[in-house]
């Protein structure tokens, strides 16, 4: 069931949107200014994005995959898709500025401590694997500032067009109950020994030896707290298609009450503890929770819509130099 395990990375948090709702019709209007396209990558509308932009962001984007477990995509289809991102959110923040809508530093400072706390890190330690990706602390405020403005601006866009009908919901059930049928599901404890992108002889042998101490320490039945090198992360349920295929195959034929690995990946060491597994889940889903299931499949497809319409309503040019 992937149509739900990986909606926009970050938009975990709801917020109370006001105001009249927003339509294609409210972006500013196309502008036939020549630029000159000397560094720049694409213009959207009167805006920029410059190469300096397009290579932070992928460099960005990179971290993000690896500390995912999803592989790397070739350089250059990586390249397209982080500048069309980038493209999209740039008409978003337009359409943002047009409508006069911003977030504040309170609303910034709580949707940081809930990403920390979804990630059982704190404030810090979340900023400071930012800063090992290069950005500042003005850096960090100013996307999460955009991510959160880019939400007001979808939910507001999308909210009537989204509520799921009982026959939307009927086909997500009936989805979930032939995956469970057929899914054996773990219940795991995932411990990532963090390692930068070349590590060296000595490095590696370090997180070894720390990842030997931790087995130790799990296998005598004691708990691993999160720190600036390793990252703790409560896995939940999870079923074989829902995890990273190197996790699978290290799994496979193993028990609860096991530690698996170390296991060797792009962004460090990772420990399993296998905490529970069942063939078949023992919790159905609540109606409540089918709902937002179907709400969120029918809100990615609308969103996917709204986007093309403003696309299609903005003047973009992608230099091809």
């Amino acid at each position: 069931m992937r149509f739900y395990q990986r909606l926009y990375l970050l938009l975990s948090l709801t917020i109370v949107v006001t105001g009249t709702s927003l339509a294609a019709s409210h972006m500013p209007a196309p502008s036939n200014t020549t630029v000159d396209l000397g560094g720049i990558v694409a213009t959207v509308n009167d805006d920029i994005i410059t190469s300096a932009e397009l290579q932070q962001q992928i460099k960005i984007a990179t971290a993000q995959l690896k500390a995912n477990h999803i592989t790397i995509p070739p350089q250059h289809n990586l390249h397209q898709s982080v500048l069309q991102q980038m493209i999209n959110r740039d008409l978003q923040l337009q359409v943002a500025q047009h409508n006069n809508i911003t977030a504040s530093p309170a609303k910034i400072k709580t949707y940081v401590k809930a990403l920390a706390k979804r990630q059982n890190i704190s404030v810090t330690q979340w900023r400071g694997r930012l800063h090992k990706q290069g950005l500042t602390n003005a850096e960090i405020n100013k996307m999460v500032h955009d991510q959160l403005v880019i939400m007001i601006v979808q939910r507001s866009a999308l909210a009537a067009s989204i509520k799921p009908t009982t026959a939307e919901q009927a086909t997500i059930k009936k989805q979930l109950q032939q995956t469970q049928q057929s899914a054996q599901y773990f219940n795991l404890e995932d411990i990532n020994i963090a390692l930068p992108n070349r590590p060296s002889p000595k490095q590696l042998k370090s997180a070894q030896s720390t990842a030997t101490q931790l087995i130790s320490r799990l296998n005598q039945g004691q708990s691993i707290k999160a720190s600036q090198q390793i990252q703790v992360t409560a896995m939940g349920w999870k079923n074989e298609n829902q995890l990273p295929a190197l996790f699978v195959s290290a799994l496979q034929g193993k028990q609860a009450g096991d530690i698996v690995g170390p296991i060797k990946a792009a962004n460090g060491l990772h420990l399993l503890k296998i905490n529970n597994l069942r063939a078949d889940p023992t919790q159905t889903p609540s109606a409540a929770q089918i709902e937002q299931m179907a709400m969120q499949q029918k809100y990615m497809s609308a969103l996917n819509q709204w986007l093309k319409t403003l696309r299609n309503n903005a003047f973009i040019n992608i230099s091809t130099t």
